[in-house]
């Protein structure tokens, strides 16, 4: 959000056969730097109303609130999102209503969320929120069922070929013999065989909660 800048200037608001006096004049002077102050000060205590637009003093007091503590590593965008995550999180009794909380704090398609028979939820990331795994953990431990173990993971596609070549030869032998006929036999010729085999490989990392 864009602060609206305003220059105060109560001689404007002078009636104008005061206007003139040299004493309001300086009236004006003295008072104009003080409102603009009182200004700042109103629209800063206003954006702080958005999670979004937040200051420093802004996520200091909303933190307070929501009994929140930053760590020593958080930007401001951190706790920004932190404070966001805070506030829309209710308790979700389903996949889907957790995979719009993930959405929704560390955008779209970023942290995909799974479970699998063994009461264990996985949280598959993109390599954009790999520093964020610490605050993501603390997150999902305060909303996501007690009897779920927190899995945090990265699929990364890669893609690897598999070269192999060789050579098969076929040889006929013909033995020749003195005083004997032999019949000249359509001789096999030598066959060649060369080849690549592809192959595509999926390298997970995964980093189970101790």
């Amino acid at each position: 959000m864009e602060p609206i800048k305003r220059d105060a200037a109560v001689q404007r608001y002078y009636p104008s056969v005061i206007a003139p006096a040299k004493e309001f004049k300086a009236l004006a002077a003295a008072e104009n730097p003080e409102f603009s102050l009182l200004w700042d000060a109103a629209w800063k205590w206003f954006a702080n109303t958005f999670v979004l637009d937040i200051d420093e003093d802004g996520a200091v007091r909303w933190e307070i609130m929501l009994k929140l503590h930053p760590l020593p590593e958080d930007t401001l965008a951190d706790r920004r999102m932190r404070i966001l995550i805070a506030i829309n999180a209710v308790i979700p009794y389903t996949i889907r209503r957790l995979q719009q909380i993930l959405d929704a704090g560390y955008g779209e398609g970023n942290a995909m969320a799974s479970t699998n028979t063994d009461y264990e939820l996985w949280i598959d990331i993109n390599n954009s929120i790999i520093f964020s795994t610490v605050a993501m953990r603390i997150m999902l431990r305060a909303i996501v069922p007690a009897n779920l173990t927190i899995n945090i993971g990265q699929t990364i596609p890669a893609l690897a070929g598999l070269f192999i070549g060789g050579k098969i030869s076929l040889y006929q032998t013909i033995n020749v013999q003195t005083g004997s006929g032999f019949a000249f036999d359509d001789i096999e010729k030598s066959l060649f065989a060369g080849g690549r085999v592809g192959s595509l490989h999926t390298l997970v990392l995964k980093s189970e909660e101790v």
